[in-house]
This record gives C-alpha cells, structure tokens and sequence, in this order.
C-alpha cells in the first residue's frame, strides 16, 4: 500500500511540473487559407497555445486548447499562417522544401503578390533540418541534400542564406490536410532567371548578392496588380 501510494504521489509531482514547465501563450491569430491571410481575417485569439518551442524566428506549436471549453482544437495547426505580436508566421507544412507541420516560419517580408523568411546561420537548426523524409541511408541523407543544392545566396558579408518565396499566385492547392494556398520553397537559381527575368547564364546568376536578390522581388511585388 505505501508503494502505490508513493507511486501515485510521484506521478502527480511529475504531471504538475509537466503542465508548469509548457509554454502557454495566447492572442495567436489563426489564418485558416490563404485568402483568410491576405484579408488579414484570423481567428482563435482566445485559443489557449501549447508550444514546443518559440525564439526570435519561430514558433512550434504542439496543440491548441479552446479556453472556455478546454478541448482540443482539431485542425486548427494545418492554418496557412499565423500572427503573433503583430509579426506573421508561414506553416512550414505548405513547403516541400522544409516540410514541417505545426512549425511556423517568421516571415521578413509580406507585399502584395511575393513574401519571404530568410533563413541563415541564426535559423534554429528544427528548420534546417525540416524537409522532406527520403527514408534512412546514405542515398536518404544525399537526396535530402541534393533538394538544397543551388539554393544558397551569399549577403555582403559573404555569408550563405537561403530565401523562402511565396508567391500568392502559384501553387494553390488543396488535399486532404492542407487549405488553399500557395506554397512556400527555397529560391533556386533557375526560379530567378525564369520567374524574375534575369537574362544571364545560371553560372553567374549564382553569383548576384542576396541583396540585389531581395531587390528583383521587391521590384516585381511592387509592379504586381
């Protein structure tokens, strides 16, 4: 009898320290679709937030309670995005390149057809690392490695970052987990010279500066209608 009353009294300390230790955060909107992102029409800022993890470039959300009925929200972490202290946040979900569902992205810019995070030596490695499962082995670890390739962009201080580009025209699509929306992937070389009219060879597209790359997506958001 004093053992299972040690036993249960040990579980209840564990349980407690369990639910003390999450982060709980609320005032997160939820954007449904695409479209509910544009309109800026979200929902369930009420909705109490489980996270696995939040920083400075990121939240990863492990589940979402509604706070008068204290259920599970269900589905509610397929939304295409998310606002949060007035910053917006992209599900990784809707990206082939670094698919991760309930891992939001912060996105550093939002226009009107294009928006983009960056990713660099500061992103956590739980988005580096995102992508799609090509099973276990070295052919695994080489196919994940080859979906990056020519994906790289050198800033002035000659360091490696990678851009996620939305396009709000392309890619919308629907399955049985995801809402309409655009997709999110890494920009490559070729998108550049196809999707942005740069008329050079791609030996030496490779070499433009992400700067100037940032510059060709703004200039072509702002001409978008």
């Amino acid at each position: 009898m004093y053992n299972k009353t040690k036993i249960l009294v040990i579980s209840l300390l564990f349980l407690n320290n369990n639910l003390l230790t999450q982060t709980i955060i609320n005032e997160i909107g939820f954007y449904k679709t695409m479209e509910d992102f544009k309109n800026d029409n979200p929902i369930g800022e009420e909705y109490n937030v489980v996270l696995k993890s939040i920083n400075e470039s990121s939240i990863h959300i492990k589940k979402v309670i509604n706070s008068k009925s204290g259920k599970k929200v269900k589905k509610i972490t397929n939304a295409w995005a998310i606002k949060y202290k007035g910053e917006f946040y992209f599900n990784l979900g809707y990206s082939t390149d670094l698919n991760n569902w309930k891992l939001f992205i912060k996105l550093d810019y939002v226009g009107k057809r294009y928006c983009y995070a960056l990713i660099d030596k500061n992103t956590p490695k739980s988005i580096k690392n995102s992508g799609t499962n090509y099973g276990g082995g070295l052919s695994g670890v080489l196919m994940k490695d080859s979906n990056k390739w020519n994906k790289n962009w050198s800033n002035e201080n000659n360091e490696k970052v990678k851009i996620l580009l939305i396009d709000f025209k392309k890619n919308k699509f629907q399955n049985g987990k995801t809402a309409i929306g655009s997709r999110g992937n890494l920009l490559k070389r070729k998108d550049v010279k196809k999707k942005f009219k740069v008329n050079l060879p791609l030996s030496e597209i490779k070499n433009i500066k992400l700067e100037e790359i940032l510059e060709i997506i703004h200039q072509f958001d702002q001409e978008s209608q």
